[in-house]
């Protein structure tokens, strides 16, 4: 099954925004937890949670991943409040624009 992803940047960790010449930009620091660099790419590790809630049209959360070392030094109201950033829902191709 394919699916459509939307991912809300801003509750990605640390994420900000800032004009910069002129132009709204998007800044998150890559040297933070949850955030890994291999071979001069930037890569965001997500969680992807199965859910079934009736009436909705999404099929999984994503959230931010971390390590075991980050997380146990957090505590569980902070844990809890780490947020979901995004979900899933399943693709189907639009025939319209196929023709």
């Amino acid at each position: 099954m394919n699916y459509n992803i939307q991912i809300d940047l801003m509750k990605v960790m640390l994420a900000t925004t800032e004009i910069v010449a002129g132009a709204r930009v998007l800044r998150i620091p890559i040297d933070q937890e949850g955030l890994s660099v291999q071979n001069g790419s930037v890569f965001l590790r997500l969680t992807a949670l199965n859910i079934q809630t009736p009436g909705r049209q999404h099929t999984h959360l994503l959230k931010q991943q971390f390590g075991k070392d980050y997380l146990a030094g957090l505590g569980e109201e902070d844990r809890r409040r780490i947020p979901f950033i995004g979900y899933m829902v399943p693709w189907t191709p639009d025939e319209k624009a196929h023709k």
